[in-house]
């Protein structure tokens, strides 16, 4: 999170190895103190030269504005667009979003698409040790997996267009600034 590392493969580890509960557990509270430290990391470092330089800047007052006034519906809706972490982390440090509302949006935000890798790399060490006849499965159990995943795909479909129509919604209430 702090050194533009993906994070995705770190998921799927903490999934493949503690589990989906204790891999999304864990990944939920290393993903809070990365990406809090990231905010506060980048607005020590960062944030008075940028207000400096562009703080006249008609977008830039209204980008936060906007951050400061929806902060934690602003991190959380932005969570779910396919921005790099550590860039949307830095990014989001250039304003003047609470650390409150940052954290926990950010948590909040992360943890859909960490529950869908630590279950899918859970589900990944259960199908090799199926594979490797450690445990065997009903048909049940199959078509309760594959039910998840799917239920898995539609709230994460569901999370982006929602995230996407409040997104249109903020920057166009936001146009007259």
């Amino acid at each position: 999170v702090l050194v533009f590392f993906p994070i995705t493969p770190i998921v799927f580890v903490a999934g493949f190895v503690w589990g989906p509960l204790w891999g999304t557990l864990i990944m939920s509270a290393g993903s809070l103190l990365g990406t809090t430290a990231a905010l506060l990391g980048g607005r020590w470092l960062m944030r008075d030269w940028v207000a400096a330089r562009f703080g006249t800047s008609p977008h830039y007052l209204a980008i936060d504005r906007a951050v400061a006034v929806a902060g934690f519906r602003a991190v959380l809706l932005l969570r779910s667009a396919p921005i790099p972490l550590a860039v949307l982390n830095y990014t989001l440090s250039l304003t003047r979003i609470g650390v409150l509302p940052y954290a926990v949006a950010s948590v909040v935000g992360l943890l859909p698409l960490t529950v869908l890798y630590t279950s899918a790399a859970g589900g990944l060490a259960e199908a090799t040790a199926i594979v490797e006849g450690q445990v065997t499965v009903g048909d049940a159990a199959v078509w309760l997996f594959w039910a998840g995943v799917l239920a898995m795909v539609g709230v994460f479909i569901w999370v982006a267009r929602v995230a996407h129509r409040e997104l249109d919604r903020l920057l166009a209430a936001d146009e007259p600034a």
